[in-house]
């Protein structure tokens, strides 16, 4: 399922946005990169509101970001909310209170078999799943969630704001050395 990749990629999201050092953070602002996590942020937040008026007006909690966060610290709170909706959107249904996903630790695990629920774990397509989600790469990833199936079930998530500006905008020097040295097509998981 594309909700499993999504789940995933989050989970790498939460984890990359979390271990971002200082300097880390400064070159990221000055990168260009900007752009793409803040509108990665606005589509997740979107999506959630989507899915939650979609499934009955399901709660969803968004904690604030501490007042003068970065673009980053940001996407990892949002970040989080969604694979909390996910997580219960996917695996709530007739579970048992002890069989809950663990996403507590969502920011310092680094894929979903950490925070599956033990039946999924233990159930041998849920173990095929998981193993197959780890074992892709980032790129793999962003190219799975922009393919049109996926972009049918969960929406354009990854669509890069670049990719809508007119073509005769003057950009800086650090915007076009990180244009060419990058994917065309880099994800907010590459940018960061």
């Amino acid at each position: 399922s594309f909700r499993l990749m999504l789940m995933e990629y989050l989970v790498r999201v939460c984890a990359a946005c979390a271990k971002l050092k200082d300097d880390e953070r400064e070159r990221l602002q000055r990168s260009g990169a900007v752009t793409v996590l803040r509108a990665f942020r606005q589509q997740l937040g979107l999506f959630l509101r989507v899915r939650a008026t979609a499934s009955g007006g399901a709660s969803v909690s968004v904690s604030r970001p501490p007042e003068g966060s970065d673009v980053a610290e940001r996407l990892g709170v949002v970040g989080k909310a969604a694979l909390e909706f996910l997580a219960r959107e996917t695996w709530s249904g007739g579970s048992a209170p002890s069989d809950k996903p663990n996403l507590e630790k969502v920011g310092s695990i680094l894929t979903l078999a950490q925070c599956a629920p033990p039946s999924f774990m233990k159930s041998v397509s849920g173990q095929r799943a998981l193993l197959a989600l780890s074992g892709l790469s980032v790129a793999d990833l962003e190219s799975i969630l922009r393919s049109p199936p996926s972009v049918s079930e969960l929406g354009p998530m990854l669509d890069d704001p670049r990719d809508l500006e007119d073509d005769s905008e003057v950009f800086s020097r650090d915007d076009l050395r990180r244009r060419l040295l990058s994917s065309p097509r880099a994800g907010p998981l590459t940018e960061l």
